[in-house]
């Protein structure tokens, strides 16, 4: 069914139905290139689509740049002696995330390990316990 043919219907079809028109005009400026306009809605942030693809381009662009200082600012703390990275090389079991941390993986690539049974795991209860003997065994293959 075309578009046309589905216009047709709701018209023949519900000659009552009465189109939802709004007539407000709020006055706003874009938030994006600071221009005035008049808005139909009370929750329009942007002038035009133009400037609301632009504005969520800038968004994703902060949010990569955020992602990446955060990598950075982990990536020194490790090499300056992160005190969260010292205790978890003293202990003898470890939890997903600590064994994470040590190894320098993800967590989504410690759960392929031991989904591969390349990585021994003990479970006790919900959860899960990485000896550090398995982890050595895995670097010894």
């Amino acid at each position: 069914m075309s578009v046309q043919d589905r216009r047709y219907y709701s018209v023949k079809l519900m000659p009552n139905r009465k189109k939802m028109t709004s007539k407000i005009e709020v006055i706003r400026i874009c938030e994006f290139c600071d221009n005035e306009f008049i808005a139909k809605t009370t929750v329009t942030r942007f002038c035009c689509h133009k400037c609301a693809q632009k504005a969520y381009k800038r968004r994703q662009k902060a949010k990569k740049i955020s992602k990446t200082e955060q990598a950075v600012k982990v990536q020194k703390d490790i090499l300056q002696g992160n005190p969260i990275l010292e205790t978890v090389q003293k202990k003898d079991f470890l939890s997903i995330k600590e064994t994470a941390l040590l190894i320098g993986l993800s967590e989504r690539t410690i759960h392929r390990l031991i989904k591969a049974e390349k990585l021994k795991v003990t479970k006790i209860g919900r959860r899960t316990i990485i000896h550090k003997t398995a982890i050595d065994k895995l670097f010894n293959l």
